[in-house]
């Protein structure tokens, strides 16, 4: 099932090839190369082993010529995970084998958590050999403050927005977004309801009932949609979990993590009924 957080944030980067090389130059003050074309690349970096990498957006600028002369690795990142530390390695490495220019890598964290342990470098046996991503994280993006800015550059103010979910932040969003073609600002008004906490949501959609153009696109209905119906079936996964733990019956790693992966409400609801008289795990799973 698509994850929401990473999903709409990775779409950003890939409607606007632009948006990366922005970044690197506007926050990490990274000088970027004169180039006349940026170019949205495949994300396919697989090798001839049989495993499969697939970065979520990689760009390259580039010269008159097509030559390219730098890329950018954009890897969307809302959880924790170790492997990714060496799937990143991975990714750079055959990169810059495949273009032969330098390449960087961005990792785009919603949290600030993520984003400090995202920073962390890896070292890799030898000494001084290390890797760590850019880090874009709530502290990294600066809150749009002029609505112009948004009309220059929405998918940048969009992040923004999401790094800072302040209602005068939300306001100076609504107003440059009203600049904008109606059916992207639409769309971005429709990712940052998908993802605004509660409270913040809640005064974009009072704010957004008054516009003249409806602020829920498809794209973004389905992910919330999903986001919902993801949402219900965790929590009945760890009804079951608890149900069971209560009736002191023990629920190892391997259980929790099978019925906490389940996403289908048909299952999880016959798991529910039987946790009520099943006296062991593997019972449930008969």
């Amino acid at each position: 099932m698509p994850n929401a957080p990473h999903e709409i944030r990775n779409q950003l980067f890939q409607r606007a090839s632009h948006l990366a090389p922005t970044i690197l130059a506007t926050v990490f003050g990274m000088p970027v190369p004169s180039h006349t074309e940026v170019r949205l690349e495949s994300g396919d970096l697989t090798t001839c082993d049989p495993t499969e990498r697939r970065a979520d957006t990689v760009v390259t600028l580039r010269d008159d010529e097509g030559a390219p002369l730098l890329a950018v690795i954009v890897e969307v990142q809302t959880c924790r995970d170790d492997e990714k530390r060496y799937t990143w390695l991975a990714y750079y490495a055959t990169l810059a084998e495949r273009l032969r220019c330098e390449v960087v890598l961005m990792a785009v964290c919603p949290s600030r958590s993520i984003a400090k342990w995202s920073a962390k470098p890896q070292d890799f046996g030898q000494p001084g050999h290390r890797f760590a991503p850019l880090v874009l994280g709530p502290e990294q993006l600066p809150p749009v403050t002029d609505s112009d800015d948004v009309g220059r550059m929405p998918e940048l103010a969009v992040l923004s927005t999401l790094a800072h979910p302040e209602e005068r932040w939300i306001d100076v969003l609504c107003t440059g977004l009203d600049a904008i073609d109606p059916d992207q600002a639409r769309l971005y008004t429709g990712y940052v309801l998908a993802l605004l906490p509660e409270a913040a949501r809640k005064y974009l959609e009072a704010t957004v009932a008054t516009e003249t153009f409806p602020y829920m696109s498809e794209f973004t209905q389905s992910y919330v949609d999903m986001g919902k119906a993801e949402g219900e079936a965790k929590g009945e996964a760890n009804a079951v979990v608890v149900f069971l733990e209560a009736r002191g019956i023990t629920v190892p790693t391997w259980a929790q993590e099978r019925i906490r992966a389940c996403t289908n409400m048909e299952q999880l609801d016959t798991w529910t009924r039987r946790a009520a008289t099943v006296t062991s795990v593997e019972e449930l799973f008969d």
